[in-house]
């Protein structure tokens, strides 16, 4: 059986994308953490444009902050196209693997313009070989072309919805990136995170806080267990859905979740399945299925009644 949780843990849910007043953000630490926390999360990055921040003063038995920073690449002259990857804290392992020195609170950085492709990639390179997750921001706002990201090497993940984009500007889904990168062959986990920073009040019709999380299945609420899971990707990430299970076992696909009105599979062709309720149905909660058997990979989507989406990471089949 190939399961995209672990077998034991407990989840955990969080935002991986955050800012304060410390960058471009209208909140303190003090008062985004508070209401992330009032919210009902159980960790938080904040992800200060080019400053990297470890604010451990604010973990407790039932809330971790995640270190980290979001890299903020400038656009070479005359191009619209800008890359930003979140800068996270890595394993104990990647951190004892690490090359270079970890970063330090309150440590700025400045990356120069990427100019090519090899260029960006040793920026990259320098966060990486840190000991650190570099998840690519926004790809969409960022005006990436999905053969762009598709040869970036030493990422973790990308976000494939950002909520921020999405609210201000109608630019936060990125799927289309995430399947081309993975039909390619490269193994990305899909985040989804807030990206606030809180420019209109909580209930306003323009607030990018408390829409898009990730729900971690890691063995404890730990700072260390937390970042393995989402190293490992034992998480989904959501606007709304829950998702409770998703397997493979014996050429069979196990999808379980709260009621929700369509689901899909996607493999790595059109290999495309879908369970959708008609008008005056009851919704649905499962999709068992079995394979078309030549799936490079296998993910999974599902919307509720209201449009909101949540995503797996996809399983890999042949190895």
């Amino acid at each position: 059986m190939k399961n995209v949780f672990y077998d034991e843990g407990f989840y955990y849910k969080g935002n991986t994308h955050s800012h304060t007043n410390r960058s471009d953000g209208h909140l303190t630490p003090d008062e985004l953490v508070s209401v992330y926390k009032r919210k009902g999360y159980n960790f938080l990055a904040i992800t200060e444009h080019n400053l990297f921040t470890e604010f451990t003063l604010y973990d407790t038995d039932d809330f971790v902050l995640l270190s980290g920073m979001e890299m903020t690449i400038p656009a070479k002259k005359g191009s619209v196209q800008e890359y930003h990857a979140i800068v996270l804290q890595g394993s104990k392992k990647q951190h004892a693997e690490a090359k270079l020195p970890k970063y330090i609170h309150n440590q700025e950085i400045a990356p120069k313009a990427s100019d090519t492709q090899e260029q960006l990639q040793d920026t990259l390179n320098d966060a990486y070989l840190r000991g650190y997750n570099l998840i690519l921001a926004h790809p969409y706002w960022s005006r990436l072309e999905s053969n762009q990201i598709s040869k970036i090497r030493n990422i973790t993940g990308l976000e494939v919805f950002n909520n921020c984009s999405d609210v201000l500007e109608n630019v936060g889904e990125s799927t289309v990136y995430w399947d081309c990168s993975l039909n390619d062959g490269s193994k990305l986990w899909g985040f989804a995170a807030d990206d606030n920073h809180n420019f209109f009040p909580y209930g306003s019709s323009g607030c990018d806080s408390f829409g898009a999380y990730i729900i971690v299945k890691a063995k404890s609420l730990s700072n260390e267990d937390i970042i393995q899971a989402i190293t490992d990707g034992s998480f989904y990430s959501s606007c709304g859905p829950e998702i409770y299970e998703f397997f493979v076992d014996d050429g069979i696909v196990n999808f379980q979740c709260s009621p929700v009105s369509r689901i899909y599979l996607k493999g790595h062709k059109r290999q495309n399945q879908n369970k959708i309720v008609e008008k005056g149905e009851s919704l649905i909660a499962e999709f068992i299925s079995p394979l078309f058997g030549d799936e490079m990979y296998i993910r999974a989507e599902c919307y509720d009644e209201h449009g909101r989406k949540a995503y797996t990471n996809p399983i890999w089949l042949n190895g």
